[in-house]
């Protein structure tokens, strides 16, 4: 239903003469060879990711970190559950950290 509603909410938009970028979701998970990305307009792109990713570039700094670190992030951090996991090695000793060090981001939307 919420797939619908967002295709009606494109056309309407393309009616009225909107600039639309479109969503995108991904099939790579199947059991295909190249993967196929379906645009919520319903056109898909056949092959790779329809865009190039830059590998290197010599105008990029060096990392200015010295010391390795684990790093936790969660982008729905709700009440803290997901980093009290963390904090009792639920997902692998905080003590394994590199160096010891550890830092975490937590951030909750609402």
């Amino acid at each position: 239903m919420a797939q619908t509603l967002r295709k009606m909410a494109v056309a309407l938009m393309i009616a009225q003469g909107a600039a639309v970028k479109p969503a995108l979701r991904s099939t790579a998970g199947s059991n295909s060879t190249a993967a196929t990305a379906t645009i919520a307009t319903g056109a898909t792109h056949q092959g790779g990711a329809p865009c190039q990713c830059e590998a290197s570039n010599a105008q990029w700094k060096a990392c200015q970190r010295t010391v390795p670190k684990c790093v936790f992030i969660d982008l729905g951090a709700a009440d803290g559950n997901s980093f009290n996991h963390f904090l009792s090695n639920g997902y692998g000793p905080v003590a394994d950290c590199p160096s010891g060090e550890w830092e975490a981001h937590l951030v909750e939307a609402n």
